[in-house]
């Protein structure tokens, strides 16, 4: 653990992800489409969705990230590229896994579903983009069902595997048949990405 303050700089640098093979990502082709981001993904790279002027505070993680660590002393978590590790404290990593149970440590958590449930509340339109609402994620799940199940919003799914159906999207979710509507499947190709991008930037959207 000794050398963890040194690790984590390393890990959660903005040079980690090398713009050339960010850019031939869906991160790359929807920079800057989106007004906030939520994720459970653990690294940074949903940070490059945002052109670095904009992107602090534009991503909210869900699941914790690699740089959210706990003090077994005091059970709580931290940033510590903000409040470095000190050299005799025992701290481990906090990253939320797929688990049915999640243990709620302190109000860093409180806070992110906050943050995310405040980024839903503002915008009319979803994008999920890779990810696959698992059994074990079933209290996101419920956010997004809240969110569907609301007048005048509406999640568009980008289908990379080509396997969902609003149906199956909606049994996933718990969702109401009478919502089917609000719920929107985009199976993947050149055509439909610059499609979505267009609709995203376009004044017809509030994402």
């Amino acid at each position: 653990m000794s050398n963890l303050n040194s690790v984590i700089p390393a890990i959660t640098s903005k040079q980690l992800f090398a713009p050339e093979l960010v850019g031939k990502t869906y991160y790359g082709e929807f920079c800057d489409c989106f007004s906030h981001v939520l994720t459970t993904n653990y690294s940074g790279l949903s940070e490059a969705l945002f052109s670095v002027e904009v992107r602090e505070n534009r991503c909210t993680y869900l699941s914790s990230a690699l740089w959210s660590f706990e003090s077994l002393d005091v059970l709580t978590t931290r940033d510590v590229r903000i409040d470095p590790i000190e050299n005799d404290e025992f701290v481990f990593p906090y990253l939320m896994t797929q688990a049915p149970i999640k243990p709620i440590v302190d109000m860093v958590q409180i806070e992110a579903y906050h943050d995310a449930i405040a980024a839903l509340h503002e915008t009319d339109c979803l994008v999920v983009l890779g990810y696959s609402f698992c059994d074990s994620d079933y209290h996101i799940a419920s956010l997004v069902r809240g969110y569907i199940e609301t007048q005048g919003k509406c999640m568009i799914y980008l289908d990379h595997s080509g396997s969902q159906t609003r149906e199956s999207l909606a049994t996933k979710l718990r969702v109401g048949e009478e919502y089917l509507c609000n719920i929107h499947v985009v199976k993947i190709n050149d055509k439909s990405l610059s499609a979505v991008k267009d609709f995203l930037l376009s004044d017809e959207s509030s994402q």
